[in-house]
């Protein structure tokens, strides 16, 4: 049987926000947009709405749930 996976919501999570905006911008902007709408990635809201499947298969082939 799996482990537990930690909570990550956003109301338990810690860490350093200016750095991971920062890293955000630098990594992940570019294709989720720079407010997380949307653009070459998919709106990152959307995510939160998959499965376990979906988000590997978005990894694995590239493409989103719906397409």
């Amino acid at each position: 049987m799996a482990a537990a996976q930690p909570d990550n919501n956003k109301a338990s999570a810690g860490g350093d926000v200016a750095a991971g905006q920062e890293k955000y911008a630098a990594t992940c902007a570019g294709c989720h947009g720079a407010n997380a709408e949307g653009g070459v990635g998919p709106a990152l809201a959307a995510v939160k709405d998959w499965s376990l499947e979906d988000f590997s298969v978005s990894l694995r082939e590239g493409r989103t749930p719906e397409k």
